[in-house]
């Protein structure tokens, strides 16, 4: 009886663990400053994805995590792309992959500055070794 109690309580205390880095995990990943771009398949349907974008020097930015990304490989093959706000009209841009030691680490910074906690939270859990910038340059609609 009492090992039966032991068993539940540990059990119901590592589901618990497991459901607090669960959410904590979707709140770093989704609590503000998310943007949404669309970019645009080889069969030419349009993928939606959730980034974290920043600002540097006056230009949008956003990484992506590796080059197997699908969204990513899309921008390798069709670089323009829509940017969707919260609110107003998409936003037209072109992407270009910026895959230096130098954009990398600017990248990082100004990530970690923007997302503070939610990015160091995140680094717990993803390698940032492989991650791609990608500079966004308005174009005309």
């Amino acid at each position: 009886m009492i090992r039966h109690r032991v068993l539940t309580r540990s059990a119901t205390g590592f589901f618990a663990l497991l459901l607090a880095l669960a959410v904590t995990t979707w709140l770093a990943l989704e609590a503000g400053g998310v943007g949404v771009i669309e970019t645009t398949r080889a069969d030419g349907e349009v993928r939606r994805t959730r980034v974290w974008l920043v600002e540097i020097e006056g230009e949008r930015w956003l990484g992506a995590g590796a080059a197997t990304n699908g969204w990513y490989r899309d921008i390798i093959e069709r670089p323009e792309i829509r940017l969707l706000p919260g609110e107003g009209r998409a936003l037209r841009f072109h992407a270009t992959p910026v895959p230096t030691p130098a954009a990398q680490q600017r990248l990082r910074r100004a990530l970690r500055h923007r997302y503070g906690w939610r990015d160091r939270w995140l680094a717990l859990f993803i390698t940032h070794t492989q991650s791609i910038p990608i500079r966004l340059t308005p174009t005309e609609d």
